[in-house]
């Protein structure tokens, strides 16, 4: 009988104690319904913080663990304000609490400063030594650089120059007033005598999706075999999927899913205008079993994946129109830390005529500008920006009211700055999305899952991510920049040294690149990427007279002949641009072209006889 009195007030006990054990859940979003990915919720007792959590890719939170009691809880997220819940009574058991969080309007205005950095003062940052002086300067008449250096020892000042610090460079001496970073006698650096100059700085693109082998074969090197496991991105569980309609027209706008074991979404999509869409599966433990799911209007079907889904990709045919690209979405995300002072200038002219030549090359497209320009916690400023718009005169102006300043150690607020840009007000029927991530930094270590999780967002978003590296990137940005555009379906693109401008340029590990200059190779992307072939012209029924191709669609070999003349060079292009085979001085008028190694999509032969070059496109198809 004790035996049982004993049990049995063990399990009442048991189950009291799994009463006092509580959860919260629930979801964040904004006034629109719309849900918010990796938003920070914080739970707070008696102004302790308890817990932190990020959203994920619904916009859901999910604390367990928690004492019943009295909590504050407060939701935030980058160019939202942030909302705080005080008093909530946390019951035993499950709780909901949700959040709408608005837009700061301040945010959305040109110029928009966040600054999310709070400190004294004076704070000592990085040194080896230094004193907090708010005293002697709350007794100067003026909160000057200069003056408040002076009152330091080992300090020398002459006017005109900057401020000298006994033992250190003038580019690591860093002030705060008023809690804001100044470095540099505070001024944001600039390069007068040569800014404003366009079309200086050289630039090359490397295409990795192109030319899968030889990036299988790179993460084999010593050199680089340790690149995924340091970055925690995992790219050799690849899916290139193509979609085009029964004239073998490419399809965009069709959403893509990789479903794992378990029928859970671990990778989305959208087809671009050339029809293509890359699927990853970066489990720890990747599917067996792995299915592609689409869905199109109201097509949808799932299709079971094998290997040669992943070495030749998956071609998917459905019953729908043609359509022209309309409508294009452009975001210039730019690094303004004193690192690129060298080159901001040139970058700033040549962003300028990048979008005056490609509003006049595509004039039947709507295409809307944006940019963030963005520093580090404890610069002046983490994220300006200027929201999407048609009016490109507004953005020109914005971009060249910035200069370069802050910075100081490595790393920057990358994902800080992502964030920010897929929150702007991009398009929902828009056909092209495209962020040319301009930098020379990485993200900070600790906040690498934020930047992946970012990058995810924008494959899911349909945005291409398309890096630009200046000067001052090491191997490893090199390839977490090389990953970013894996990952979403963009081209990678590098600022080389033949210009002679800025500093030292990291040598690309391939060197089968074209050096051109940054505002032409811009441009050349850009149409490349918002260029579809019109309606009118079906990829296998138009007919040139001069020159033509067959079988198109192909899957091994193409055959191009030219009707009256032989050729001079005949090239096979991607949909960028991009070179990817070369046939010189073949003067004939019949070439075979081996295209086994393209993935499934669109490409273009561009043929060049004596005193005129002739392109037309064709269908890779496995």
């Amino acid at each position: 009988m004790n035996k049982v009195l004993t049990l049995i007030y063990v399990l009442f006990q048991l189950c009291t104690t799994i009463q006092k054990n509580s959860t919260i859940e629930g979801k964040v979003t904004d006034l629109k319904g719309e849900s918010l990915l990796f938003a920070t919720v914080a739970l707070y007792q008696n102004g302790v913080l308890i817990h932190g959590i990020e959203t994920d890719m619904e916009g859901n939170y999910f604390l367990s663990d928690i004492k019943p009691g009295t909590y504050d809880m407060e939701a935030s997220f980058v160019g939202y304000a942030t909302q705080k819940q005080t008093g909530l009574i946390i019951k035993a058991g499950s709780n909901r609490v949700n959040f709408q969080l608005s837009d700061d309007a301040v945010l959305l205005e040109l110029g928009v400063e966040i600054k999310a950095y709070k400190v004294p003062l004076i704070k000592i940052d990085c040194t080896t030594s230094g004193s907090t002086i708010s005293d002697e300067i709350r007794k100067l008449p003026t909160k000057s650089v200069h003056e408040i250096a002076a009152t330091s020892a080992g300090i020398s000042d002459e006017e005109g120059s900057d401020i000298s610090i006994r033992g250190s460079r003038s580019e690591e001496t860093v002030y705060f007033l008023d809690g804001i970073r100044v470095t540099s006698g505070g001024k944001e650096s600039k390069t007068p005598k040569e800014s404003g100059r366009s079309g200086l700085v050289t630039a090359g693109e490397w295409n990795d999706l192109n030319n899968w082998e030889k990036w299988s074969e790179l993460l084999k090197q010593d050199e680089f075999k340790n690149m995924n496991k340091y970055w925690g991105i995992h790219t050799e569980h690849r899916y290139p999927v193509f979609m085009a309609n029964e004239n073998h027209d490419p399809i965009q706008g069709v959403s893509v899913f990789l479903k794992n074991d378990k029928d859970s979404i671990i990778w989305s999509a959208i087809t671009d205008v050339h029809g293509r869409a890359e699927l990853f599966d970066m489990s720890a433990s990747p599917s067996k079993n792995p299915v592609l799911q689409y869905q199109y209007g109201n097509t949808k079907n799932k299709i079971e994946l094998r290997k040669k889904n992943k070495e030749e990709g998956t071609n998917i045919t459905i019953k729908t129109g043609c359509k022209s690209t309309s409508k294009a979405n452009i975001a210039f995300v730019v690094d303004a830390t004193g690192s690129m002072g060298d080159e901001i200038e040139f970058l700033k002219s040549d962003l300028a005529s990048v979008i005056e030549n490609v509003e006049s090359r595509n004039t039947n497209v709507a295409i809307s500008y944006g940019s963030v320009f963005y520093q580090d916690k404890g610069d002046t400023y983490v994220t300006r920006a200027q929201d999407f718009t048609t009016d490109e005169r507004q953005l020109i102006s914005f971009i060249n009211k910035q200069n370069a300043g802050g910075g100081g150690d490595f790393p920057e607020a990358v994902d800080s700055a992502l964030l920010h840009t897929l929150n702007l007000a991009w398009e929902d029927d828009a056909e092209v999305k495209l962020i040319f991530l301009i930098l020379d930094a990485p993200p900070h270590f600790e906040h690498i899952e934020r930047y992946k999780n970012a990058v995810i967002k924008a494959a899911k978003m349909g945005v291409k991510i398309i890096p630009v590296t200046a000067s001052g990137i090491n191997r490893e940005t090199d390839f977490l920049m090389k990953f970013t555009s894996i990952l979403t379906n963009g081209t990678y693109t590098f600022i080389t040294d033949h210009s002679g401008i800025g500093g030292n340029h990291l040598a690309p590990v391939h060197d089968e690149y074209e050096v051109e200059k940054l505002n032409e190779l811009l441009v050349r992307v850009i149409n490349g990427y918002v260029y579809s072939t019109p309606c009118e012209q079906n990829t296998v029924t138009h007919k040139n007279k001069d020159v033509a191709i067959h079988p198109n669609p192909a899957k091994d070999v193409i055959h191009v002949e030219a009707s009256d003349r032989n050729f001079k060079n005949v090239d096979v292009i991607s949909s960028t641009g991009q070179l990817l085979i070369r046939i010189n001085e073949t003067d004939k008028k019949k070439v075979r072209i081996n295209i086994q190694d393209l993935i499934s999509g669109q490409y273009f032969v561009r043929i060049t006889y004596d005193e005129k070059v002739i392109t037309k496109s064709f269908i890779k198809m496995d």
